[in-house]
């Protein structure tokens, strides 16, 4: 028997086939438990034929079975800013497994296209269109750009890649016949991006108490963890927060079991997550993007979701106490100096930015190189701003009126499908739950984003584009 023989390869075509066929009937924490060996041999290479090889076998798993790799996306999301030398570029771990998850999203799409009565895609519906008129915009914004480098580096990491892991979240089930499959999956995102964020703020916990690697400044020490600044990490937080109270608060029951374990482990994620962020000593997520979130709980849950609103910020009141006399406090509502001052004349020298490029803008990435032309005197102090720290004036400089149009059109597509989900999923607690926590986690993003950016920043983006893919593929069953 030759060793190319038809015998020889039917053998290994059958056991390919087997392992595939394993590999796809596995449990989710088995997947994950087989793809974790390629990520660490990733992750630990500097070689580029070894990254190559890796990424090619995580996109054959992907292929079998696309729901491990969505969550492997959302759990590094919080890590975006850690990048591997891939040639001549720089690519991080998020970048990569999208961008290997999205061509395995395509293959599944192309073998569904030989199967009879299957369907491929789901009709497009408002928030669908909105997205789309976002990446459009954002392409238009090209022909403004004066640095067209930080143009297109921008547009492929804040906006390029987390559309794509949209489409692949609204319509990666598209095909499957039950609508039930789909609920476990959506869920496991929320708990994935809860993982991740807990991984981060069980580091700077650490590095807060027993190393001096914090940020000292006005009379505080503020938490970094893996970030370079606390106002960005409670940016983060400040969008998992609501979700997992939300989870923890109001998961109860699905398909008459009682989903003890998920609102357990989300409730003692809250511990990290909270004092986390209680440490960035971050004003705008303290009296801005929490409160907001809180709010939003507090009127779609009655009663209830009112005590627990209002207890949270009780707590979170009586938590201010000891540092009321810090400056960082007692500056709060001083605006002849200090932080507030900064801001103030930020926004005056943006504003005069936007006098001379009212209509788009001057392009993605091109703030920071456009921002010292139109600065004050007063602000020389601070020549270097990477955008304007309000979500308003960021997407107009960025993206032009144009882009405050898709901005508004997306959020009002959200909501109105956020709410008729809502008041529709009585009978299914926790996805009813995770929808008010991605709800509640967009007020916030919109209230903090009043003094800070949006989704300027790659982990924000992916984020945002994360609570509109979930909501989307809920209403998709709804169609």
């Amino acid at each position: 028997m030759t060793a190319n023989s038809p015998y020889r390869q039917n053998s290994l075509s059958s056991v390919i086939r087997c392992l595939a066929r394993t590999y796809r009937e596995a449990a989710i924490w088995q997947q994950l438990a087989v793809l974790a060996v390629p990520l660490l041999v990733y992750s630990l290479s500097e070689a580029t034929w070894v990254q190559a090889g890796t990424a090619l076998l995580l996109g054959i798993l992907f292929t079998l079975c696309l729901d491990p790799g969505l969550l492997l996306i959302v759990f590094s999301i919080p890590f975006a800013f850690t990048y591997k030398h891939i040639g001549a570029d720089i690519v991080s771990l998020v970048e990569m497994l999208t961008l290997v998850c999205f061509a395995a999203w395509v293959a599944q799409k192309v073998r569904t296209w030989a199967r009879p009565h299957v369907q491929t895609f789901q009709r497009v519906e408002t928030l669908d269109w909105g997205v789309l008129f976002l990446v459009a915009v954002a392409f238009v914004s090209l022909l403004v750009a004066e640095d067209q480098g930080a143009a297109r580096w921008e547009l492929r990491i804040l906006v390029i890649e987390p559309a794509l892991l949209y489409l692949m979240i609204r319509s990666s089930t598209a095909a499957r016949s039950s609508r039930a499959m789909d609920r476990p999956a959506l869920l496991q995102l929320a708990d994935a991006l809860t993982a991740g964020a807990v991984v981060v703020a069980i580091v700077g916990l650490y590095q807060y108490f027993f190393t001096d690697y914090v940020e000292a400044v006005q009379g505080v020490r503020r938490i970094l963890s893996i970030y370079d600044s606390p106002n960005h990490l409670s940016l983060f937080l400040g969008r998992v927060i609501p979700i997992s109270l939300c989870l923890a608060a109001f998961g109860g029951t699905r398909r008459g079991r009682v989903t003890r374990w998920r609102r357990l482990t989300h409730g003692l994620a809250l511990i990290p997550l909270t004092l986390c962020l209680y440490l960035t000593y971050s004003r705008g997520a303290w009296l801005l993007g929490l409160p907001a979130a809180l709010v939003c709980i507090g009127l779609m849950r009655g009663r209830w979701g009112r005590i627990l609103a209002l207890g949270t910020l009780t707590a979170a009141l009586l938590a201010l106490l000891p540092i009321l006399r810090t400056p960082r406090i007692a500056t709060l509502l001083t605006f002849q100096s200090g932080t507030n001052l900064s801001r103030l004349l930020l926004w005056r020298g943006t504003a005069r930015m936007l006098a001379d490029h009212p209509v788009f803008g001057v392009g993605l990435g091109n703030f920071m190189r456009q921002y010292p032309r139109y600065m004050l005197r007063e602000a020389g102090h601070e020549p270097v701003v990477f955008h304007p720290h309000n979500l308003l004036l960021d997407t107009w400089t960025s993206l032009g009126i144009p882009g405050l149009a898709a901005l508004a059109w997306i959020q009002v597509a959200f909501f109105g499908l956020g709410l008729r989900l809502y008041h529709r999923l009585t009978t299914e607690p926790e996805v009813q739950a995770l929808t008010l926590g991605l709800m509640a986690s967009m007020i916030g993003f919109l209230a903090h984003g009043l003094v800070d950016t949006g989704f300027r920043l790659t982990d924000l983006a992916f984020v945002f584009m994360l609570t509109l893919g979930i909501v989307r593929r809920i209403g998709a069953d709804f169609d």
